[in-house]
């Protein structure tokens, strides 16, 4: 099986110094850092952020259909990604590395993980009888 980058596909940049100019770039500069990406799929970014986007949002911002994201969204998206929502909205401050985004990204997997264990709970699923 053949893993194919996110369209469009923004390669590592091998000065770190290198901004990418927008906010989709910044997104997918970031993604791409992952080191694992078949187990963290931009619809897995969408689900782990607080609160969760709708379906295909981070996509739509990568292939430039979203252009200025709420500050809202990309503070979310920040969080899960490890970087300051100043560098992923403006490119500047405090930019991903690999490290950052690896200890978000499980930190944010295990709460996403406990929210949906809280809702299974509060839903009534799962509860011995």
């Amino acid at each position: 099986m053949t893993l194919r980058p996110p369209v469009p596909y923004f390669p590592p940049m091998a000065n770190q110094t290198d901004t990418p100019k927008t906010i989709g770039a910044r997104l997918a500069f970031a993604y791409s850092l992952y080191p694992t990406p078949e187990v963290f799929s931009l619809r897995n970014l969408d689900e782990w952020c607080e609160p969760r986007l709708g379906g295909g949002h981070c996509a739509q911002i990568i292939a430039g259909k979203i252009k200025e994201p709420r500050r809202a969204t990309l503070k979310a998206i920040a969080k899960v990604l490890g970087c300051s929502e100043r560098w992923l909205a403006e490119g500047e401050g405090k930019g991903p590395t690999v490290r950052r985004m690896c200890e978000a990204v499980s930190m944010a997997r295990a709460n996403h993980a406990n929210r949906a264990f809280r809702e299974r709970q509060t839903a009534g699923e799962g509860v011995a009888k």
